[in-house]
């Protein structure tokens, strides 16, 4: 594929995004999750309980009308802005979980690395039931918008797209058939005229043509080597590392497989 392929190809992909992107697993949200606050390995380190506020909370708000669990990001400036991210894969309500380490729903998602690595001494779950109205308000007030879709930046090597981007997590939509996979940030969504309620929402893209992401979880890069401008990565199922000092060392990107852009 040449350049303006790749480009037409991630515009079709994403044309159907109207800010719902529904995660493939629970295991892949529940990774999102764990790295949503800090940055790179003082994500991982915050996790560790190292540094700063040692007690950690994780919210995982519960919708018993859609039966999904979600959590919620802003893509711009105004809640019209709010990115849903949800996952149905795991439909056990909250009341029946225990918010400890060694909870199953944590012991069922997470490998045993992952739960020494990720998960804090004092890591507390938060699963409250919650009934959205988001989508409501927004209509009583006329205020539901347009979505289309614009690339703002085609990467052509991974770990770049990667580094200058800081990134700490990226989308995986997997393609059909003979399709490539595609590999996206999502950007700040703009209003092209100021005064309309459409939204233009921008993304950074990346196409794996090799379908090689889809087989793990994370990418690791070494931050000394990247200081040098050597840009090695590390493919990962799980964090296997236990050692601090090799976390530290160390930028992560946990690979977030998408399975729709469907309202819930």
């Amino acid at each position: 594929m040449n350049y303006d392929d790749k480009f037409k190809f991630a515009i079709e992909k994403l044309n159907d995004f109207e800010n719902y992107l529904e995660v493939e697993n629970f295991r892949s949200f529940l990774l999102l999750l764990l790295n949503l606050n800090g940055n790179g390995a003082q994500a991982l380190l915050s996790q560790l309980g190292i540094g700063g506020n040692k007690k950690k909370r994780i919210g995982i708000p519960f919708d018993p009308t859609k039966n999904i669990y979600y959590t919620k990001i802003l893509s711009g400036l105004s809640i019209k802005n709010q990115l849903m991210i949800y996952t149905q894969d795991y439909e056990e309500e909250p009341e029946k979980l225990i918010n400890k380490k060694e909870d199953r729903i944590l012991k069922e998602n997470l490998a045993e690395n992952e739960l020494n690595n990720l998960i804090p001494k004092d890591f507390i779950m938060l699963t409250p039931k919650v009934v959205d109205f988001t989508e409501k308000v927004l209509k009583e007030n006329n205020k539901e918008n347009e979505y289309s879709s614009g690339v703002e930046s085609l990467f052509l090597d991974l770990a770049e797209f990667i580094i200058s981007q800081k990134l700490k997590y990226i989308f995986l939509l997997k393609g059909e058939g003979d399709e490539p996979d595609l590999c996206f940030s999502i950007n700040l969504s703009i209003d092209p005229t100021h005064t309309s309620p459409d939204q233009l929402q921008l993304f950074d893209v990346y196409i794996d043509q090799e379908k090689k992401l889809r087989n793990y979880n994370f990418i690791q890069m070494d931050n000394e080597k990247i200081e040098k401008d050597e840009l090695e990565m590390n493919f990962l199922t799980e964090v296997k590392t236990s050692s601090h000092s090799d976390l530290y060392k160390s930028h992560f990107t946990i690979i977030i497989p998408v399975r729709s852009f469907k309202k819930p």
